[in-house]
């Protein structure tokens, strides 16, 4: 089972705190809200792996969503979003460490996992939990000028590949895209707008040629 699934080596080591004198030096809050980052970035390392290792579509996908592993994993990943939105945009204290030059690290993976709640169209979230990650990246947007390599890197490079291929392409992932689009509008280029409209028109009558095909049973 994932929630049973053992930490590596590397990840008890992160989950123990090492201390330097820069955290000795630290007011404990500070550090309890770093060990509690450690700790739900773990957590969400392998929930991404397990949805990664799901199929993307068919038979096998439906199978899988009907399993108590699944509908734990992804309702923890929700109650994970959740929290990390209420880090964020709802407890001052938390926001403000966060928001420091020093905590770049922890700004970038809760980044990730907000876009990520964008770009998983194997595992649907509610939509309150979408609308929090949107208004969690909002806020985090605030606190640099730009979004992150590593996040790009992570999450947007890999979406944006899927969505040039038409026969990778979903409605899930043309949603995500359209959030992401909505809330920075200047983080892609003319050229990329273009590709965008000339993909969505090549899905379009991709779907229209599929709905004039006769189904299985031959209607």
């Amino acid at each position: 089972s994932l929630l049973e699934t053992r930490l590596s080596t590397e990840q008890r080591e992160l989950l123990v705190p090492t201390p330097s004198s820069s955290s000795s030096s630290a007011p404990a809050s500070t550090c309890a809200v770093n060990q509690l980052l450690v700790e739900l970035k773990v957590v969400v390392g392998l929930l991404n792996k397990y949805f990664q290792s799901l199929p993307s579509t068919g038979p096998a996908l439906v199978r899988h969503r009907t399993t108590v592993e699944f509908q734990s994993a992804q309702s923890l990943h929700q109650v994970l979003i959740v929290m990390l939105f209420a880090m964020v945009c709802r407890v001052d204290a938390t926001a403000k460490i966060l928001s420091r030059h020093d905590n770049r690290k922890h700004r970038n993976w809760i980044m990730s996992a907000f876009f990520g709640t964008f770009f998983m169209p194997n595992v649907p979230s509610a939509p309150d939990v979408i609308m929090m990650a949107k208004m969690g990246l909002a806020k985090m947007n605030g606190w640099q000028k730009k979004i992150p390599r590593e996040v790009v890197e992570v999450v947007l490079r890999p979406a944006l590949t899927q969505f040039c291929d038409v026969q990778r392409l979903d409605v899930n992932l043309i949603k995500g895209l359209q959030a992401v689009v909505e809330l920075l509008p200047t983080l892609f280029k003319e050229v990329f707008g273009k590709k965008v409209l000339q993909t969505l028109q090549l899905f379009a009558d991709a779907q229209d040629i599929r709905k004039k095909l006769p189904d299985a049973s031959g209607k």
